[in-house]
């Protein structure tokens, strides 16, 4: 019963471990460690490790995140990576499976939608369409001639301009007007169709004053034309105008 030295603690030890090191060999048992008798276990706490005082235990949502909302039971909203600014028809599935088994009310709507994206497509394709020839020259004329400009239908319109040349015969009067016609072949086949319109002057100067511009569009063909006659008309109408009163002279002298 008396205490034992540390030495004798030791050879005590070895002594155990070389027993224990035989009996293993004897009956492939792994030999145990014994602890010191002079251990001391390690106490455990009483208390628990503190938390921060700031800290917030987080506490899950009491509803999920939803995934798919559908706001109207007919059309499903897309997920935001699948999110797109033209308009689609609802899918398939959405509305319920086989499109023979769909009832009235899903029908109706795929159809407006259907209706709806094509109006808008039509929508855009009409602003991205180049205006053509006819319509650019038009628009060009309308601006020049303002009120002088009468359209009679969407190929056929007349100009009244008053003429430049201070040395027009008495005849002519102050205004020149000029019925223009455009073709369906204007202006790549077909050239513009011109009338002298003027009351004032002999049916017979008006035909010849027509004819000579008439020439002078046909020479102008492929390309728009009523500008460009318009301005020929104005620069040579006195030289036009002579000619056209010895065309119908010599027609009645004849």
């Amino acid at each position: 019963g008396a205490k034992m030295q540390p030495w004798q603690l030791a050879v005590e030890r070895n002594l155990q471990i070389a027993r224990d090191k035989a009996s293993a060999k004897k009956g492939d048992v792994k030999p145990q460690n014994p602890k010191p008798q002079n251990a001391v276990a390690k106490p455990q706490h009483p208390f628990p490790k503190p938390q921060p005082q700031n800290a917030v235990a987080k506490v899950r949502h009491p509803f999920p995140k939803p995934q798919n909302v559908v706001v109207n039971p007919h059309i499903a909203v897309a997920k935001p990576q699948d999110a797109d600014t033209t308009l689609r028809t609802p899918p398939v599935a959405t509305l319920g499976g086989d499109p023979a088994s769909l009832s009235g009310d899903a029908a109706d709507a795929g159809r407006g939608v259907d209706q709806r994206a094509a109006q808008a497509q039509g929508t855009t394709q009409g602003e991205l369409a180049e205006p053509s020839a006819v319509e650019k020259e038009l628009a060009l004329l309308k601006r020049r001639w303002g009120a002088a400009l009468v359209e009679e239908s969407a190929s056929r319109f007349s100009v009244a301009f008053a003429p430049t040349d201070p040395d027009l015969p008495a005849e002519v009067g102050k205004m020149l007007t000029l019925s223009f016609d455009l073709p369906e072949a204007y202006p790549e086949r077909s050239p513009a169709r011109v009338s002298v319109l003027n009351d004032n002057l002999a049916p017979a100067v008006r035909m010849a004053l027509s004819k000579a511009i008439n020439a002078e569009a046909g020479a102008l063909l492929g390309n728009p034309s009523v500008r460009a006659l318009l301005r020929f008309v104005d620069n040579h109408l006195a030289l036009l105008l002579s000619c056209a009163l010895q065309v119908a002279s010599g027609g009645q002298a004849g």
